[in-house]
C-alpha cells in the first residue's frame, strides 16, 4: 500500500469531517474499514510472539492501519499477536523481532487501497512491568490504545483516528491530526505533550494535582481546565498557561481547530 498516499487522504477527508463538526464520522469510517464486522471472513491469529523482558529496554512500533492496544503484565517477557479477518490475512505482513535492545513491530500492507484491505485487524501487545521501558507507536489510521501501564516514556503518532490513554503511569507525547485523543487517569507527576491538528484533547488526572505547569492553546476552539489553585499569567477563551505550586510535571497542549479539556476525575 502506498503510505504516503493513504495517510494524505486520510488526513485530509478526516480534517474535512472534523471542521464541518463530523468527528464522529471518523470513527465511523474506521469502525466500517478495520473494526469488528467490517470483513466477510472470521477473525484468525496472523501472527504470534513472544520476547524476553531481557531482551529490550525499548519497543518500537509501526502499522498502516490498525487497532492498536497495549497492556502490561507482571510476566517476564511480552507478547505480541496479530489478528485479522482471515479473507485479507495473505495482504498483511507482520514481524516482529529484536535489534539490538529495541523491540521492534512492523505491519504493512499488500492492497492498494483500504477498499481492498476491508476487514477487521487488532495489533494486541502485552509489556512487562519496566519504569525505564521508552514506547514508540506511529499508526495511519484506527486506534491507539494503552491501559494500566509503567514506562519511563510513550511517544504515540496517528494520522486519522482515537488516541486513548488509562492509567498510564509516565511521560505521554501524543500527536493526533485528526480525530480525538483521551489521556485518563494522569498522574500529575508525569508530563503531557498533545498536539492535535483537528480534534479535542481530554486530559483527566487520577486525583487533585498538588503541582504542575500548564500551556494550553487551541488556535480554532475553547480551553477549559478545571483545576483548583493555578495562578494564571493567561486566562484567556482559547488560550491558558499558569503553574499549580512549584517545579511540577509540564502539561502542554496545541490544537489546530477543536477544544482541550484538562479535569479532576
Amino acid at each position: 500500500m502506498n503510505k504516503l498516499v493513504m495517510r494524505a487522504g486520510i488526513l485530509i477527508t478526516g480534517a474535512m469531517l472534523l471542521l464541518a463538526g463530523c468527528s464522529s464520522a471518523i470513527n465511523v469510517a474506521s469502525n466500517s474499514a478495520i473494526g469488528k464486522g467490517s470483513g466477510k471472513g472470521e477473525v484468525v491469529t496472523h501472527s504470534v510472539e513472544s520476547f524476553e523482558a531481557a531482551q529490550f529496554s525499548k519497543v518500537n512500533i509501526q502499522t498502516e492501519a490498525m487497532n492498536i492496544v497495549i497492556t502490561q503484565n507482571d510476566q517476564d517477557e511480552a507478547s505480541v499477536e496479530l489478528l485479522t479477518d482471515e479473507l485479507i490475512k495473505d495482504q498483511i505482513t507482520f514481524d516482529a523481532s529484536i535489534q539490538g535492545e529495541v523491540l521492534e513491530v512492523n505491519v504493512s500492507e499488500r492492497g492498494k487501497s483500504m477498499k481492498d484491505n476491508s476487514g477487521e485487524r487488532t495489533l494486541l501487545i502485552t509489556l512487562p512491568t519496566n519504569e525505564e521501558l521508552a514506547l514508540n507507536v506511529s499508526n495511519a489510521f484506527g486506534s491507539i490504545k494503552l491501559e494500566d501501564l509503567v514506562l519511563d516514556e510513550a511517544t504515540l503518532e496517528l494520522n486519522a483516528g482515537n488516541i486513548y490513554t488509562n492509567k498510564v503511569i509516565g511521560h505521554i507525547d501524543a500527536t493526533v491530526n485528526a480525530g480525538e485523543l483521551e489521556i485518563l487517569k494522569a498522574k500529575s507527576e508525569h508530563g503531557i505533550l498533545a498536539h492535535v491538528d483537528a480534534g479535542n484533547i481530554k486530559v483527566e488526572y487520577d486525583g487533585a494535582p498538588q503541582q504542575a505547569s500548564y500551556d494550553l492553546r487551541a488556535e480554532v476552539g475553547t480551553v477549559k481546565l478545571t483545576v483548583d489553585d493555578v495562578d494564571y499569567s493567561l486566562n484567556k477563551k482559547n488560550e491558558i498557561q499558569g503553574k499549580l505550586g512549584s517545579n511540577g510535571a509540564v502539561v502542554q497542549a496545541r490544537v489546530n481547530v477543536g477544544n482541550i479539556s484538562v479535569t479532576v476525575k
